[in-house]
């Protein structure tokens, strides 16, 4: 795996942080004006389709696997944007995490099964609101990125 290229957030000396590499995919509509995000229903919280690395798995193999799971979609993987580091505590799981994430630009191959991820919903956000809503600063910065390709 690459090295992290940026880090955001606060680490925090008094507390310690697991480490959860993560892998992320930005998927633009045809017009490049809204991009697919998944939303928790639980905090109402905006991310990229993507998640933690399981086991062995490559950060290809793990973003295969989230698109089918999360938006129900094959997808094909285009360039690798980078990576980044993001410190921050989550409520919902009383955690302090130090999130690695990897990120590929991909499209869309085909629908082939619903989402099976029965706490998220997913659709199309545009491009100018995902860059403030996405929850996660390395989830902006890689679509700021993606958005200059």
């Amino acid at each position: 795996m690459e090295k992290v290229e940026l880090v955001f957030g606060e680490k925090k000396t008094d507390q310690t942080y697991i480490t959860r590499p993560g892998a992320y995919a930005i998927i633009f509509n045809e017009t490049k004006n809204q991009v697919m995000t998944v939303q928790s229903l639980k905090t109402g919280n905006y991310f990229l389709p993507g998640g933690g690395i399981e086991n062995k798995e490559t950060p290809e193999q793990c973003l295969h696997r989230e698109a089918l799971e999360e938006i129900g979609c094959k997808i094909e993987l285009g360039d690798f944007l980078g990576s980044a580091g993001n410190y921050f505590y989550s409520p919902t799981y009383d955690t302090y995490y130090f999130m690695i994430g990897y990120f590929y630009m991909a499209r869309i191959v085909e629908k082939v099964q619903e989402s099976i991820e029965p706490d998220e919903t997913y659709g199309w956000m545009d491009t100018s609101k995902a860059k403030q809503d996405l929850v996660h600063a390395h989830h902006r910065w890689a679509l700021k990125k993606a958005m200059e390709i």
